[in-house]
């Protein structure tokens, strides 16, 4: 049978429809699996993310349940919390409580830092809290510049201090006011040490470090009572520890001393402040200089707990009091 020219047109334009219909059909299809397989896998993020944070918080539960354990008189790197980050990169040791889950807890002595809150200078006699000068020498270690030093000395005075007059080489609101995003100077304690990439002076490079030096933000708290661990401090922060003598601070602990320090208790610990004046050459000539300034027992501890499942990872920072009989108490809570 011969089709007209009208009905094989009409065929055509038939055909094109069909093919038309057939490719819209077959792009929503492909829209609505991809789809399908974006929601699946938001949903598994969600549900992975949520077990990840069960597992941080586990972890969390985990560190305070050994600090509530360790009830000796001193506290070192090698006990049990000094431990637990080394011990759970072994996910054997707790893979049939958590099945496919990882988690990862590091405990850290925060009196093994300097307080940067405890940084002030006395307005009348103009002398400065041995934590300023621990800090002023951290940062002379670290090979900042002189003059960069007192800017941040200075400035750091002023964002903790609750009066309005600037430190020499300080600021006040009228410095942060006029940036070109503007801020309110603090006038009181830093919450937390990262809150110094607010204050002038201080820059990425001096707070987190480059390849050449290391940045001051490993070696400061906010959380302690003042006095230094000897027990876990960094060798720089133990060569930090001075005293006043002819009106002048001076700092005889130096690299090879400090090394001393650690490798005696790296073998056996300090129980008390004592030992170190009697097991360390060249301590029983400055002991008595600096022994208000440093302890073997810590109250504060930071806990850096993650959890992992299937590549999403949740993790909490927290900061932990541990106070008389065993109870615990939370300074500062952060998921991330």
């Amino acid at each position: 049978m011969a089709w007209t020219g009208s009905e094989a047109r009409e065929s055509g334009v038939a055909l094109v429809l069909t093919l038309l219909v057939i490719t819209i059909l077959c792009v929503m299809v492909v829209e609505f699996n991809y789809l399908m397989r974006v929601d699946i896998t938001i949903a598994a993020n969600i549900r992975d993310g949520n077990r990840a944070l069960y597992i941080a918080k586990a972890g969390v539960n985990v560190a305070m349940a050994i600090l509530r354990k360790d009830d000796n008189n001193y506290d070192a790197l090698s006990e049990d919390w000094g431990k637990l980050a080394e011990l759970t990169r072994v996910p054997s040791i707790y893979s049939e409580y958590l099945g496919e889950g990882n988690m990862t807890v590091s405990i850290v002595d925060e009196s093994g830092k300097i307080n940067v809150n405890k940084i002030k200078v006395n307005k009348t006699t103009g002398e400065s809290s041995a934590s300023s000068q621990q800090l002023r020498e951290l940062l002379t270690l670290l090979e900042i510049d002189v003059g960069i030093i007192d800017n941040i000395m200075d400035s750091i005075i002023d964002w903790i201090d609750r009066n309005l007059d600037p430190e020499t080489y300080g600021a006040e609101d009228d410095y942060y006011q006029g940036l070109e995003d503007p801020y309110p100077c603090k006038d009181g304690t830093l919450e937390t040490v990262s809150e110094l990439l607010m204050v002038k002076g201080i820059t990425e490079e001096i707070f987190y470090g480059t390849k050449e030096h290391k940045g001051i933000g490993e070696f400061l708290t906010v959380h302690s009572d003042g006095k230094i661990n000897i027990n876990t401090a960094d060798s720089l922060v133990l060569q930090a520890l001075g005293y006043l003598e002819d009106d002048e601070w001076t700092y005889p602990i130096d690299e090879d001393m400090a090394q001393s320090i650690i490798d005696h208790r790296t073998t056996e610990v300090f129980e008390d402040e004592s030992e170190l004046r009697d097991n360390v050459d060249g301590m029983s000539e400055i002991y008595e200089d600096i022994e208000g300034q440093i302890t073997v027992r810590t109250h504060f501890f930071s806990v850096d707990a993650v959890g992992e499942v299937n590549t999403v990872q949740k993790r909490i920072r927290t900061i932990i009091r541990r106070e008389g009989g065993g109870s615990m108490k939370t300074f500062y809570w952060a998921v991330e």
